[in-house]
């Protein structure tokens, strides 16, 4: 075996050093925890918030099904597997699981990017999906509410609707979004360096 390829293999072993990287990079891993946390925080509120909303769901269906189309039902049903199917998309960014910090430094490094990449995609862009398809549901759902409704309650209703979730949206988009990305890539990029630098 020559030099280089020993040097290759030397490279190649993970490196153990997590006390150190630890008492190193203080600082960064307080982050990381505070961010861990913030989202914790903002999954659990979510969540409660859409349990909420299946349990009213349950409720208008019951109270409500007799003389109405498969649409109305439909578009419940629909509203609610998309609700829990974005709590998973959600709760996919925060591992119940911690990191263990006895692992390769550089296992736990990109652990910890992978993350924040998937974090970063659920703000960019399930955000968006999500309320495209809430929307196409409640369409659905006025669809069938508002036959026999006067023509201003069938136009409006959707309007406002309509206004109301892309509305919402963009002010997120351009206010809270706006900070949580810029502390997503704060991270991302320190972490970076850190593998960067680890890897030389």
């Amino acid at each position: 075996m020559d030099f280089d390829e020993l040097q290759k293999n030397w490279q190649a072993q993970p490196i153990n050093m997590p006390e150190n990287w630890l008492s190193i990079n203080a600082g960064l891993t307080e982050q990381w925890h505070k961010q861990q946390r913030s989202v914790l925080r903002s999954n659990l509120f979510t969540t409660i918030g859409f349990a909420g909303a299946v349990i009213n769901f349950v409720w208008v269906y019951i109270t409500f099904h007799k003389g109405h189309t498969v649409f109305f039902g439909g578009s419940l049903l629909f509203m609610s597997v998309l609700l829990v199917v974005y709590l998973g998309v959600l709760w996919q960014g925060y591992a119940l699981k911690k990191n263990d910090p006895t692992v390769s430094s550089m296992v736990y490094i990109n652990q910890s990017i992978k993350k924040l990449v998937w974090r970063r995609k659920t703000i960019t862009h399930f955000g968006w999906i999500y309320a495209i398809l809430l929307w196409a549901a409640l369409m659905l759902y006025m669809q069938e509410v508002t036959t026999g409704g006067s023509l201003a309650f069938r136009i409006g209703a959707p309007l406002v609707t309509t206004v109301y979730i892309f509305g919402i949206m963009i002010i997120v988009r351009k206010t809270k979004q706006k900070k949580q990305l810029k502390k997503i890539d704060s991270l991302i990029t320190d972490l970076q360096v850190l593998r960067e630098k680890m890897e030389a």
